[in-house]
Protein backbone atom coordinates (compact mmCIF):
# COMPACT_ATOMS: atom_id res chain seq x y z
CA UNK A 1 0.00 0.00 0.00
CA UNK A 2 1.16 3.19 -0.68
CA UNK A 3 0.26 7.05 -0.27
CA UNK A 4 -1.31 8.82 -2.91
CA UNK A 5 -2.78 12.34 -3.71
CA UNK A 6 -5.45 14.17 -5.94
CA UNK A 7 -3.33 15.61 -8.37
CA UNK A 8 -5.32 19.04 -8.58
CA UNK A 9 -4.82 19.61 -4.88
CA UNK A 10 -1.56 21.42 -6.16
CA UNK A 11 -1.72 24.61 -8.58
CA UNK A 12 1.29 24.98 -10.72
CA UNK A 13 1.91 26.31 -13.94
CA UNK A 14 3.86 23.80 -15.29
CA UNK A 15 3.24 20.71 -15.10
CA UNK A 16 6.77 19.40 -13.98
CA UNK A 17 6.49 21.45 -11.35
CA UNK A 18 3.39 19.72 -10.18
CA UNK A 19 5.03 16.94 -10.43
CA UNK A 20 8.42 17.69 -8.34
CA UNK A 21 5.70 19.52 -5.78
CA UNK A 22 4.07 16.25 -5.11
CA UNK A 23 7.35 13.88 -4.88
CA UNK A 24 8.42 16.78 -2.75
CA UNK A 25 6.12 15.35 -0.07
CA UNK A 26 7.31 11.94 -0.87
CA UNK A 27 3.73 10.82 -2.69
CA UNK A 28 4.71 8.88 -5.38
CA UNK A 29 1.19 8.13 -6.74
CA UNK A 30 -1.50 10.75 -7.94
CA UNK A 31 -5.24 10.48 -9.31
CA UNK A 32 -5.10 13.04 -12.07
CA UNK A 33 -6.85 15.01 -13.56
CA UNK A 34 -6.92 16.59 -16.90
CA UNK A 35 -8.09 19.92 -15.63
CA UNK A 36 -4.16 20.00 -13.74
CA UNK A 37 -2.90 20.78 -17.88
CA UNK A 38 -6.19 23.33 -18.24
CA UNK A 39 -8.43 21.07 -19.86
CA UNK A 40 -11.59 19.83 -19.56
CA UNK A 41 -11.79 16.85 -17.66
CA UNK A 42 -13.77 14.78 -20.27
CA UNK A 43 -12.80 16.45 -23.21
CA UNK A 44 -14.18 16.91 -27.00
CA UNK A 45 -11.17 15.28 -28.54
CA UNK A 46 -7.58 14.09 -27.94
CA UNK A 47 -5.44 16.45 -26.85
CA UNK A 48 -2.51 16.67 -29.03
CA UNK A 49 0.87 14.50 -27.98
CA UNK A 50 2.69 17.96 -27.77
CA UNK A 51 0.37 18.24 -24.61
CA UNK A 52 -0.11 14.62 -23.51
CA UNK A 53 4.15 13.71 -23.77
CA UNK A 54 5.14 15.97 -21.08
CA UNK A 55 2.17 14.98 -18.74
CA UNK A 56 3.85 11.47 -18.76
CA UNK A 57 7.76 12.56 -19.13
CA UNK A 58 6.96 14.61 -16.03
CA UNK A 59 6.00 12.04 -13.58
CA UNK A 60 8.25 9.53 -15.05
CA UNK A 61 10.84 11.97 -14.06
CA UNK A 62 9.23 12.86 -10.59
CA UNK A 63 8.70 8.57 -10.25
CA UNK A 64 5.41 9.83 -9.18
CA UNK A 65 2.58 6.84 -10.80
CA UNK A 66 -0.33 8.12 -12.51
CA UNK A 67 -2.72 5.40 -10.67
CA UNK A 68 -5.94 6.35 -11.88
CA UNK A 69 -7.40 9.54 -13.74
CA UNK A 70 -11.24 11.02 -13.21
CA UNK A 71 -13.79 10.02 -15.65
CA UNK A 72 -16.18 11.58 -13.33
CA UNK A 73 -20.07 12.65 -14.83
CA UNK A 74 -23.75 12.72 -13.88
CA UNK A 75 -24.56 8.97 -14.83
CA UNK A 76 -27.59 9.04 -13.16
CA UNK A 77 -29.31 12.38 -14.85
CA UNK A 78 -32.37 12.28 -16.55
CA UNK A 79 -31.59 14.08 -18.90
CA UNK A 80 -30.94 11.23 -21.69
CA UNK A 81 -29.26 13.63 -24.14
CA UNK A 82 -26.76 14.82 -21.33
CA UNK A 83 -26.00 10.99 -20.80
CA UNK A 84 -24.75 10.54 -24.68
CA UNK A 85 -23.61 13.48 -24.35
CA UNK A 86 -20.90 12.23 -22.24
CA UNK A 87 -20.30 9.16 -22.86
CA UNK A 88 -19.03 10.50 -26.43
CA UNK A 89 -16.52 13.01 -24.21
CA UNK A 90 -15.96 9.72 -22.05
CA UNK A 91 -14.76 7.56 -24.50
CA UNK A 92 -12.40 10.17 -25.88
CA UNK A 93 -11.08 10.41 -22.27
CA UNK A 94 -10.13 6.41 -22.65
CA UNK A 95 -7.92 7.09 -25.21
CA UNK A 96 -6.32 9.42 -23.71
CA UNK A 97 -6.12 7.74 -20.39
CA UNK A 98 -4.51 4.56 -22.42
CA UNK A 99 -2.02 7.21 -24.10
CA UNK A 100 -1.01 8.18 -20.77
CA UNK A 101 -0.85 4.82 -19.39
CA UNK A 102 -3.15 5.43 -16.81
CA UNK A 103 -4.95 2.12 -16.07
CA UNK A 104 -8.03 3.41 -14.17
CA UNK A 105 -10.74 5.79 -14.80
CA UNK A 106 -12.80 6.73 -11.78
CA UNK A 107 -16.72 7.25 -11.97
CA UNK A 108 -19.88 9.09 -10.18
CA UNK A 109 -22.97 7.14 -10.29
CA UNK A 110 -24.99 9.81 -10.39
CA UNK A 111 -28.08 11.54 -8.93
CA UNK A 112 -31.15 12.91 -10.36
CA UNK A 113 -30.05 16.09 -9.05
CA UNK A 114 -29.61 17.99 -12.56
CA UNK A 115 -27.51 20.77 -11.40
CA UNK A 116 -24.42 18.98 -8.91
CA UNK A 117 -23.85 15.24 -9.54
CA UNK A 118 -22.96 15.05 -5.53
CA UNK A 119 -25.82 16.37 -4.10
CA UNK A 120 -29.01 13.76 -3.30
CA UNK A 121 -32.38 13.63 -4.98
CA UNK A 122 -35.66 11.82 -3.81
CA UNK A 123 -35.75 9.63 -6.96
CA UNK A 124 -32.48 8.23 -6.53
CA UNK A 125 -33.55 5.22 -4.92
CA UNK A 126 -35.86 5.14 -8.50
CA UNK A 127 -36.15 1.88 -10.81
CA UNK A 128 -35.56 4.41 -13.51
CA UNK A 129 -32.84 6.22 -11.87
CA UNK A 130 -30.97 2.82 -11.46
CA UNK A 131 -31.43 1.97 -14.91
CA UNK A 132 -30.52 5.15 -16.76
CA UNK A 133 -26.85 4.67 -14.49
CA UNK A 134 -26.94 0.93 -15.40
CA UNK A 135 -26.97 1.66 -19.38
CA UNK A 136 -24.63 4.34 -18.91
CA UNK A 137 -22.22 2.45 -16.96
CA UNK A 138 -22.61 -0.99 -19.72
CA UNK A 139 -21.92 1.91 -22.28
CA UNK A 140 -18.64 3.48 -20.53
CA UNK A 141 -17.87 -0.42 -19.77
CA UNK A 142 -17.72 -1.26 -24.13
CA UNK A 143 -15.32 1.88 -24.20
CA UNK A 144 -13.13 1.07 -21.41
CA UNK A 145 -12.54 -2.59 -22.99
CA UNK A 146 -11.49 -0.66 -26.11
CA UNK A 147 -8.70 0.96 -24.37
CA UNK A 148 -8.16 -1.60 -21.79
CA UNK A 149 -9.12 -0.04 -19.06
CA UNK A 150 -10.50 -0.51 -16.02
CA UNK A 151 -13.49 1.81 -14.11
CA UNK A 152 -13.85 2.30 -10.70
CA UNK A 153 -17.22 3.84 -9.39
CA UNK A 154 -17.12 4.88 -5.25
CA UNK A 155 -20.38 4.56 -3.70
CA UNK A 156 -21.67 7.83 -1.85
CA UNK A 157 -24.33 9.19 0.44
CA UNK A 158 -25.48 11.66 -2.14
CA UNK A 159 -25.65 9.48 -5.06
CA UNK A 160 -27.50 6.03 -6.83
CA UNK A 161 -25.19 4.04 -5.62
CA UNK A 162 -24.82 5.35 -1.62
CA UNK A 163 -24.35 2.32 0.02
CA UNK A 164 -21.66 -1.05 0.40
CA UNK A 165 -24.87 -3.13 -0.57
CA UNK A 166 -26.03 -1.22 -3.50
CA UNK A 167 -22.83 -0.91 -4.79
CA UNK A 168 -22.80 -4.87 -4.39
CA UNK A 169 -25.73 -5.04 -6.18
CA UNK A 170 -24.15 -2.98 -9.05
CA UNK A 171 -21.23 -5.30 -9.52
CA UNK A 172 -23.23 -8.34 -9.23
CA UNK A 173 -25.68 -7.06 -11.55
CA UNK A 174 -22.95 -5.57 -14.38
CA UNK A 175 -20.65 -8.81 -13.55
CA UNK A 176 -18.10 -7.40 -15.48
CA UNK A 177 -14.27 -7.77 -14.53
CA UNK A 178 -13.39 -4.25 -15.84
CA UNK A 179 -15.61 -2.40 -12.88
CA UNK A 180 -14.36 -2.21 -9.72
CA UNK A 181 -14.72 0.02 -7.13
CA UNK A 182 -13.73 3.18 -4.52
CA UNK A 183 -13.61 2.93 -0.89
CA UNK A 184 -13.55 6.50 1.01
CA UNK A 185 -15.50 5.54 4.44
CA UNK A 186 -16.02 9.75 4.69
CA UNK A 187 -18.82 9.02 2.02
CA UNK A 188 -20.71 5.73 3.74
CA UNK A 189 -20.65 7.39 7.36
CA UNK A 190 -23.03 9.85 8.64
CA UNK A 191 -24.17 11.68 11.97
CA UNK A 192 -24.64 9.47 14.51
CA UNK A 193 -23.81 6.04 12.98
CA UNK A 194 -21.28 3.70 14.19
CA UNK A 195 -18.84 4.30 11.63
CA UNK A 196 -17.09 0.48 12.74
CA UNK A 197 -20.60 -1.28 11.50
CA UNK A 198 -20.42 0.46 8.86
CA UNK A 199 -17.26 -0.16 7.49
CA UNK A 200 -17.09 -3.71 8.43
CA UNK A 201 -20.07 -4.18 6.35
CA UNK A 202 -18.52 -2.49 3.68
CA UNK A 203 -15.51 -4.51 3.24
CA UNK A 204 -17.55 -7.55 3.99
CA UNK A 205 -19.21 -7.14 0.52
CA UNK A 206 -16.54 -4.76 -1.34
CA UNK A 207 -13.34 -6.17 -0.55
CA UNK A 208 -12.61 -8.46 -3.57
CA UNK A 209 -13.67 -5.19 -5.77
CA UNK A 210 -11.66 -2.23 -4.15
CA UNK A 211 -8.94 -1.33 -6.58
CA UNK A 212 -8.40 2.40 -4.99
CA UNK A 213 -8.65 3.33 -1.69
CA UNK A 214 -9.47 7.07 -0.95
CA UNK A 215 -8.80 9.39 2.62
CA UNK A 216 -10.42 12.12 3.33
CA UNK A 217 -11.72 12.91 6.84
CA UNK A 218 -14.75 14.74 8.31
CA UNK A 219 -14.84 17.39 11.21
CA UNK A 220 -17.45 17.47 14.08
CA UNK A 221 -19.83 19.43 11.81
CA UNK A 222 -19.50 16.45 9.42
CA UNK A 223 -17.83 19.13 6.67
CA UNK A 224 -15.11 17.08 4.55
CA UNK A 225 -11.94 17.94 6.22
CA UNK A 226 -7.86 17.04 5.62
CA UNK A 227 -7.09 13.30 7.01
CA UNK A 228 -6.18 13.58 10.68
CA UNK A 229 -7.69 16.25 11.60
CA UNK A 230 -11.23 14.92 11.83
CA UNK A 231 -13.61 12.03 13.19
CA UNK A 232 -12.87 9.40 10.65
CA UNK A 233 -11.49 6.54 12.45
CA UNK A 234 -8.77 5.87 10.44
CA UNK A 235 -7.09 3.18 12.56
CA UNK A 236 -9.94 0.64 11.94
CA UNK A 237 -10.05 1.63 8.16
CA UNK A 238 -6.36 1.02 7.99
CA UNK A 239 -6.70 -2.23 9.61
CA UNK A 240 -9.12 -3.46 6.97
CA UNK A 241 -6.92 -2.50 4.29
CA UNK A 242 -4.72 -4.52 5.49
CA UNK A 243 -6.47 -7.34 6.64
CA UNK A 244 -8.09 -7.28 3.10
CA UNK A 245 -4.77 -7.53 1.59
CA UNK A 246 -5.22 -4.04 -1.02
CA UNK A 247 -2.06 -3.09 -2.07
CA UNK A 248 -3.20 -0.20 -3.88
CA UNK A 249 -2.98 3.70 -3.51
CA UNK A 250 -4.44 4.83 -0.71
CA UNK A 251 -5.14 8.99 -2.09
CA UNK A 252 -5.18 12.23 0.00
CA UNK A 253 -7.96 14.03 -0.73
CA UNK A 254 -10.69 16.98 0.40
CA UNK A 255 -7.21 18.83 1.68
CA UNK A 256 -5.49 21.99 1.05
CA UNK A 257 -1.41 21.68 -0.20
CA UNK A 258 -0.59 23.30 3.28
CA UNK A 259 -2.02 20.35 4.96
CA UNK A 260 -0.49 17.85 2.94
CA UNK A 261 2.89 17.40 4.98
CA UNK A 262 0.65 16.85 7.93
CA UNK A 263 -2.02 13.85 6.26
CA UNK A 264 1.05 12.21 4.38
CA UNK A 265 2.75 11.70 7.92
CA UNK A 266 -0.29 10.85 9.76
CA UNK A 267 -1.26 8.06 7.21
CA UNK A 268 2.42 7.06 6.98
CA UNK A 269 2.01 6.32 11.10
CA UNK A 270 -0.96 4.38 10.50
CA UNK A 271 0.37 2.43 7.46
Amino acid sequence: MKIGIFAKTFNRSAIRGLFQAIAGYRIYSVQFNLSCVGLEPLPLEVPSDELLQPISAAAQQAEVELSAISGTFNMGNPDPEFRRNHLLKFEVLCEVAALLRIPVITLCTGTRNRDNMWKWHPDNDSKPAWDDMVHTIESALVAAEKFGLVLAFEPERENIVNSASRARKLLDDLANPRLRTIIDPANLIFPGANQREILDDAFAQLSDAIILAHAKDRDRNFNPCAAGKGILDFPYYVQWLKQGGFSGPLILHGLEEDEVAFSRQFLAGLL
